[in-house]
């Protein structure tokens, strides 16, 4: 078959090219996977919540099919960068979680 592919592509058959960012999990859903650097913490969000709706680990802290993988190393980085970018930094720059702030003596 990639014989034919390549073939085909020789001699200048025209493919639809798949976004390099375009993941498919072993189960065989899709999820879209931006570059982490240019995302917002919303779209970090919004993609961390993709991943998790593919089912791929079904729960579990490693997937389940080892093709999965690239999917947990991007998922795990996204995660790592959105706590950093987006609570942690936020935090820090408030003054700390307003939950974890003792109360003020009168």
């Amino acid at each position: 078959m990639r014989f034919i592919l390549a073939a085909l592509a020789v001699f200048g058959f025209a493919f639809p090219t798949v976004q390099a960012n375009d993941f498919t999990t072993s189960n065989g859903r899709s999820v879209l996977l931006p570059e982490i650097d240019d995302m917002t913490c919303d779209q970090m969000i919004v993609t961390l919540t993709d991943i998790d709706l593919t089912r791929y680990r079904e729960n579990a802290p490693t997937p389940h099919n080892a093709e999965d993988m690239p999917l947990l190393a991007y998922e795990k980085r996204l995660a790592h960068v959105h706590f950093h970018s987006c609570i942690n930094d936020k935090q820090q720059t408030a003054g700390g979680n307003e939950l974890r702030k003792s109360p003020e003596k009168k």
